[in-house]
């Protein structure tokens, strides 16, 4: 990991959030993008978007922020690489959920309700952690 750029904690921070953002807001756009090939407007379904969003951020997606925070606050300069905003296994989730997702757009029929209030949901979720690290930034000014 020689040729891997050192930064500081508050630019791992801004890698992080960075990072959650973009693929929040791309996993939201997939959510989106399947409210306009609905037949119906069906904006009762908002609730179940909520409740995925309240699910995800709170449950998963906070405590892997808040795990994160402690492991970039604990690392010392010369492990501060522009990769080490998550740690290996956190690596691993993020790829298996990104193959889980592909499949399951590619290879399962799903309505297109599913992934307005599924993918909407579990984006604004993924895309509030970015706002996270980006606040914790911020804050540490």
């Amino acid at each position: 990991m020689k040729y891997i750029k050192d930064v500081s904690r508050r630019e791992l921070l801004l890698i992080a959030g960075i990072v959650w953002i973009l693929a929040g807001s791309m996993v939201m756009k997939v959510g989106i993008e399947s409210y306009f090939k609905i037949e119906t407007r069906i904006l009762y379904f908002i609730p179940i978007m909520v409740i995925v969003f309240i699910s995800f951020y709170f449950e998963v997606f906070r405590k892997l922020v808040n795990k994160n925070f402690k492991r970039i606050d604990g690392l010392e300069e010369k492990d501060r690489k522009i990769i080490s905003f998550m740690d290996r296994k956190s690596y691993i989730i993020m790829a298996v959920m990104m193959s889980s997702g592909i499949f399951i757009r590619k290879e399962f029929h799903l309505p297109m309700l599913f992934f307005f209030t599924f993918y909407t949901g579990l984006g604004a979720a993924l895309f509030a952690a970015g706002v996270s690290y980006i606040c914790k930034m911020k804050y540490e000014e």
